[in-house]
């Protein structure tokens, strides 16, 4: 749908375009010296761009950013504290940059793109991203590397239940716990047992 807004998970499509382009030269030593050209990190990422903007048949769309600052870690320092030693991608801030000023973009300290998608959902736009954690919020879905799918509608009462469930469970991709002793077939009967809400998860 044209008049459909897409808000754009850019996040993921740097990175996977900065990896993608990436060099790696073995000298001998104990690591590998690493390579990205900028330009190249730019032509991919805005391909994947064009490609999903053709998908989706439409133009208009907007980037979500995450910025260095979360306000998560302030609530729990063992948030993507996993993450810590995870190699980054070698190409340098001002590809971002560069991308952050061509296209239609925004980004604000202390939030991620997950919230800037979530924030600014509603009945004319369409959330564009692969990442799980955007299914808790309900609305309509695209996700770049499950094309086949088309866009999909997550309602209110699918969001609830797996933001309901991470809460009981936790999620080790980002390297916080729930509790203890409780996964995803537990937290299931929980719900079932008490229905999809707050007080569910406070008793």
């Amino acid at each position: 749908d044209p008049d459909q807004l897409l808000l754009i998970d850019a996040d993921i499509i740097y990175h996977r375009s900065a990896y993608s382009v990436e060099r790696t030269f073995d000298f001998g030593g104990k690591e590998p010296k690493r390579f990205t050209d900028d330009a190249e990190v730019i032509a991919l990422f805005t391909n994947l761009l064009r490609g999903v903007c053709k998908n989706l048949a439409t133009t208009r769309f907007i980037l979500c950013w995450t910025l260095k600052k979360n306000y998560r870690t302030k609530v729990d320092s063992s948030y993507k504290a996993n993450r810590v030693n995870i190699r980054r991608p070698t190409c340098s801030d001002e590809a971002k940059e560069f991308l952050m000023r061509t296209y239609p973009s925004i980004a604000v300290d202390g939030l991620e793109a997950d919230d800037l998608m979530g924030l600014n959902s509603g009945s004319s736009t369409i959330i564009v991203s692969d990442d799980k954690d955007l299914l808790t919020i309900a609305g309509l879905h695209y996700q770049p590397r499950k094309p086949d799918r088309g866009v999909f509608s997550v309602t209110h009462k699918e969001a609830d239940y797996l933001l309901y469930t991470q809460i009981l469970t936790g999620d080790r991709a980002d390297g916080y716990t729930g509790i203890p002793g409780v996964g995803p077939k537990k937290a299931e009967k929980i719900l079932e047992a008490g229905g999809v809400n707050w007080r569910t998860i406070l008793k």
